[in-house]
């Protein structure tokens, strides 16, 4: 990834987790209570080289989720959470990782951060897609005419290597955010 893609992501991820005055809940705050039920999943003491500093999302009131008995000790991703739970039903041999949350509330927000630099954000309100989709055309990305599939919307901008998908589910959103 170049310097411009590098600035690039960044600004992205600060507009979407930083932009808080426009979150569902309109306090400007992330209503964010710890859930030591996540917590439990387990500690992990390896350390890992990142791209994003790792106290960059709590920094938004993010909190971090340890998930090593989930993906494994080796696994380069982070899971970030703010008012959600772990998922009773998810299977992690037949679900993807995102699949581990579920919402507490509308506010309830999800991240899966990978060292690699691929970037999810999972969401279960519809005002966070038209957040997301309208800031994202304002901030100069083009919704696509082509999709990779018929539930992604694809945003591009032009000189820019990095693309965001959002994934339109029934029960969620996944926004990812990665470069070509």
């Amino acid at each position: 990834m170049n310097l411009k893609d590098c600035h690039e992501t960044e600004n992205i991820i600060n507009l979407y987790v930083g932009n808080v005055s426009s979150m569902p809940n309109g306090t400007g705050e992330f209503p964010f209570s710890s859930n030591s039920n996540f917590r439990s999943f387990t500690i992990s003491g390896a350390k890992i080289k990142r791209t994003i500093p790792s106290s960059f999302f709590s920094k938004y009131g993010f909190q971090q989720i340890r998930t090593e008995l989930v993906v494994g000790s080796t696994d380069t991703r982070q899971l970030w959470g703010w008012h959600v739970g772990p998922n009773p039903n998810f299977n992690s041999l037949q679900q993807p990782l995102y699949r581990l949350f579920e919402k507490k509330d509308d506010s309830s927000i999800a991240i899966v951060d990978d060292k690699d630099g691929h970037l999810q954000i999972i969401f279960w309100d519809k005002a966070y897609y038209r957040i997301f989709s309208r800031d994202m055309q304002q901030y100069g990305y083009q919704l696509q005419a082509k999709k990779p599939a018929n539930n992604i919307l694809r945003f591009q901008r032009m000189g820019i290597s990095v693309v965001i998908d959002i994934t339109v589910w029934a029960d969620m959103y996944v926004l990812d955010l990665f470069q070509l």
